[in-house]
């Protein structure tokens, strides 16, 4: 009767697991981006129906699993440079196609490290191109300009220049279709020296103006400023003419480095500019700049492609491989090419000349700038000062008259009212002063009580926070302790080249651990789960993992069923004590342990309290552990621990996890559900199809999905291997 259930169960479970195959092949979609010339497109982010979300792979395509055969009904796609145009689906092959065009622009935003907040006014440069750099708005948002022959797939490497933050201290990473940089903030120091370096020179700047804090300061000779009093770096500083490029805290000579550079577009609006023939004329400073800095580099490009063919010539002269004609030719082009590099020179020798003019013309606006601005505020102030003057004459005019009209009244209130007072009156207001003044006496005396209590309550806090510190740096010393004992991933690795560990503690110290050891040709390895979590947990994984060495180490048992024998008494044995004093029977652990025999092409488990899932020809089977915790004197009734041998083949998988991730507490339930036994089974069945890589995101995705914004209900430990 009991061969016929077994049958009948067999066959059942064998029909579901091909159908849930034929729906897995059903429900998925194949996913290709394109741009406008049929090219695809790499790391495009897409999310179908609003809740299933991938990433593009190099090829333009992904696989994107769905919980249903139904047909997608929604999909949006972003990706940096690029703007989603449509999308078309076949529903035979499940195919879908997204098509996007190239937008030329590259948007991001730039936010600080500490707070997320938005960094504005910080100029972002794309490096290697010859992109415009940009600049933050208030939000930190900028967007660049990409020339036409920059793909917005190129990688991207930004350099930022910024007022009071550290330009090399950044993080960059694409999420959303942007290119999100995070700065970190420069530290607040106090200075009284501050020294000024042209950004392009590399030289100290020499009577430059510098306003901070509202005083105004000049520079020496060696461009150096000292301050009235210390100043904090996070103060704003202003330069008549310049801009600063970079400001950073010099903490050897304890002073305030500033790289600046002209600010020509600033600060004046036209420039008068001579031409070859003598004509001249007014134009922009901004648009002057920029044709001088784009013939700049014009006549940087042909200087360096002059160089390189002086290069390759002078290398076949040298050869010897050459004619006596060829020789000749050759020193011909070369004289042409030093010709050339000499008028480049001269070019570039007259652009830096007519800079410098501009510059000098520039500097004379400011300095007349300065002086009318300087005129102007001494006749503002002396004006001011004299209304000032004048309105306190009349106040002073008004109050004379108001105070002698005042007293006068008074003098007559007072004797009106002297007549109508009797001693009653005096009594009884002689009673109100003395209440009152008993009332601010206990009003004085509760707030030097309260100001006595919040005293207390400070210093408390402070203990309390220094208390605080010390245990979790306790905690994190231990965390340190418990990571040296877990096994190297390069002895798993050499083991199972094809695996995963995903581990999770609960708290810094988790109570959850994975042990491996090997044998000659026999590969033994376990997933453990101990009594409670954080530091108690963490103590019991010291106890286990140095019995479990004792026993297979240095007592050579390699049989599962023994070790977990052996492991039970030595257990009880160590925990004896403490049972005794405590009146506590409940202490121990869950663990099942696989031992893979890699001649005979075997693999034995015991479990204790731990079940084993394997996969074999896409097939799924649990192996239950055995009713009976390492260490625990709940159970009088004496059990032997059950072993089972399983004849592998190559591709079979095996998993080994505690109960932390089916005990996880969430779900569509207001998050009390928990994940059980059934939804996990399944999970494996579903991410067995994909590599170990990607079934470890996978678990993480899933767990992720499920726990929501609750908190972590138990260390988690899950061991995936592929023989």
């Amino acid at each position: 009767m009991v061969l016929k259930h077994l049958n009948i169960f067999f066959g059942v479970l064998i029909l579901c697991l091909f159908s849930h195959q034929g729906f897995a092949q059903g429900n998925k979609l194949f996913v290709t981006a394109l741009d406008e010339n049929e090219q695809p497109i790499p790391k495009v982010e897409v999310l179908v129906d609003s809740f299933y979300a991938a990433v593009t792979k190099p090829d333009g395509k992904l696989i994107i699993s769905m919980k249903t055969t139904d047909d997608p009904q929604s999909l949006t796609a972003v990706k940096n440079g690029f703007a989603f145009k449509d999308w078309g689906y076949d529903t035979t092959s499940r195919e879908i196609t997204i098509h996007m065009v190239t937008t030329g622009l590259i948007k991001g935003k730039v936010t600080s490290k500490k707070g997320n907040l938005p960094v504005p006014n910080v100029e972002v440069l794309l490096v290697g191109t010859r992109a415009a750099p940009a600049h933050t708005n208030k939000k930190g948002e900028f967007t660049i300009k990409l020339p036409a022959d920059i793909s917005p797939n190129s990688p991207k490497k930004y350099a930022v220049y910024s007022f009071g933050l550290e330009s090399s201290d950044f993080e960059f990473y694409e999420r959303n279709g942007l290119s999100n940089i995070r700065l970190q903030q420069m530290p607040a120091h106090k200075v009284k020296v501050a020294y000024v370096i042209d950004n392009i020179t590399k030289k100290p700047i020499a009577d430059l103006m510098l306003t901070a804090d509202g005083k105004e300061y000049t520079s020496d000779q060696n461009g150096y400023i000292k301050f009235r009093y210390a100043l904090s770096t996070k103060n704003e500083f202003k330069l008549l003419g310049y801009q600063v490029v970079n400001l950073a805290y010099d903490e050897r000579n304890a002073a305030l480095r500033l790289r600046v550079q002209q600010a020509l577009s600033n600060v004046s609006d036209t420039v008068v500019v001579t031409t070859r023939s003598g004509e001249r004329l007014i134009v922009k400073v901004d648009e002057f700049n920029n044709l001088l800095a784009e013939r700049n580099k014009n006549l940087s490009t042909e200087r360096s492609q002059l160089e390189k063919e002086a290069d390759a010539i002078k290398k076949k002269l040298d050869s010897g491989n050459v004619s006596d004609e060829e020789r000749i030719e050759l020193k011909r082009k070369l004289d042409a090419i030093f010709s050339n590099l000499a008028r480049n020179r001269k070019v570039g020798d007259s652009i830096e000349n007519i800079r410098q003019k501009v510059l000098e013309e520039v500097n004379n606006k400011l300095k007349l700038a300065k002086i009318q601005s300087d005129l102007a505020k001494k006749n503002a102030q002396t004006l001011q000062l004299e209304q000032k003057a004048a309105k306190a004459r009349s106040q002073r005019n008004n109050l004379i008259f108001g105070s002698i009209a005042t007293i006068l009244l008074l003098i007559a209130i007072a004797f009106f009212m002297f007549n109508r007072r009797n001693r009653k009156q005096n009594k009884l207001l002689g009673e109100k002063v003395t209440e009152i003044n008993r009332k601010n006496e206990m009003l004085e005396e509760s707030k030097t009580i309260l100001d006595r209590k919040n005293a207390q309550l400070s210093q408390q806090r402070h203990e309390m926070e220094r208390q605080h510190t010390k245990i979790t740096d306790s905690i994190r010393y231990a965390l340190t302790i418990q990571e040296a004992i877990l096994p190297a991933q390069e002895l798993i690795t050499a083991a199972f080249k094809d695996h995963f560990i995903l581990y999770k503690p609960k708290d810094i110290v988790g109570g959850d651990f994975y042990w491996f050891a090997q044998k000659g040709d026999n590969y033994i390895i376990s997933a453990i789960d101990c009594t409670g979590h954080g530091v108690p947990g963490g103590f019991m994984t010291m106890i286990g993992n140095t019995l479990l060495n004792q026993i297979v180490k240095e007592d050579n048992i390699t049989d599962p069923k023994e070790i977990l024998t052996q492991l039970n008494i030595k257990v009880k044995e160590t925990l004896k004590e403490q049972v005794k004093d405590e009146g506590r029977d409940g202490d121990g652990m869950d663990l099942g342990i696989l031992n893979f025999d890699m001649v005979n092409k075997t693999a034995t488990f015991c479990g204790a309290k731990t079940p084993l899932f394997y996969v074999k020809n896409g097939e799924i089977t649990y192996l239950k552990g055995t009713n009976i915790s390492i260490g625990s004197t709940l159970s009088r009734k004496k059990k032997e621990f059950k072993s089972h041998t399983i004849t592998f083949e190559e591709g079979d998988q095996f998993y080994l996890a505690s109960d932390g991730f089916q005990d996880q507490l969430g779900g569509p339930n207001n998050g009390k559900q928990k994940f059980l036994k059934k939804t996990f089974i399944a999970l494996i069945e579903e991410v067995s199809v994909y590599p170990l890589e990607e079934q470890v995101q996978r678990f993480e995705e899933a767990l992720a999905k499920w726990q929501g914004a609750g908190d972590q209900t138990d260390d988690i430990v899950i061991l995936g291997l592929k023989v």
